[in-house]
């Protein structure tokens, strides 16, 4: 179980280690982000910025579910814990033919959405276990 922090700290290791990617992506010139091949299952820049983007749109779906008093499908409808490979490929295969400004732009404004998300919660509400069903 991971520990508790005051609101100030997630948010704080939240940019911290947001930083270190967004640092490396600005040093990949554009023409070498859908280059296959950084992965050993031949993703690309892209493909592991669109599988960011689709966790960080799972992430945010999860919170209205549980606002609502229901209990979301994690980590996706159809899939459980063990099916990762499989939600995984499904990620893939729905981003890598998307362009690639796209995928930039999600990247940003999911993780936007994410901060906001944050930022709005009482200190209660972000830190307290079993806080929702």
């Amino acid at each position: 179980m991971g520990k508790r922090l005051a609101k100030p700290q997630p948010l704080a290791e939240i940019d911290l280690r947001r930083g270190e990617p967004d640092r490396s992506l600005v040093l990949i010139p554009v023409r070498l982000m859908t280059r296959a091949g950084v992965t050993r299952g031949g993703w690309s820049v892209k493909d592991i910025l669109g599988h960011l983007v689709e966790w960080q749109h799972m992430n945010l779906e999860w919170y209205p579910a549980g606002q609502r008093g229901e209990t979301p499908a994690l980590p996706a409808p159809a899939y459980t814990w063990r099916d990762l490979p499989r939600l995984n490929a499904m990620i893939y295969r729905k981003h890598h033919g998307r362009p690639l400004q796209a995928v930039l732009e999600d990247y940003k404004a999911y993780h936007a959405s994410i901060l906001a998300l944050i930022q709005s919660l009482s200190e209660p509400d972000l830190v307290t276990l079993g806080c929702f069903s």
